[in-house]
């Protein structure tokens, strides 16, 4: 799943992958993730999420959170 986060503003936004695993509930328009904000945005980042991704991506996210 796709989670952007961003600065002051809203500059400066990044994407970042997390497992749809860590989703512990969900309301009208929110998710409820069991990570915490640091874990999301220390995990890798991607610049286009509209492309494709790569399995580099997608083996270095889980090994980021396997040992978060």
């Amino acid at each position: 799943m796709d989670v952007a986060t961003s600065g002051l503003m809203g500059l400066g936004t990044k994407h970042h992958l997390v497992p749809v695993e860590a989703i512990v509930s969900e309301d009208a328009g929110s998710i409820t993730l069991a990570l915490d904000q640091q874990a999301v945005e220390s995990a890798p980042a991607y610049a286009n999420p509209h492309a494709g991704l790569n399995e580099e991506l997608q083996r270095a996210t889980l090994e980021h959170y396997l040992h978060s």
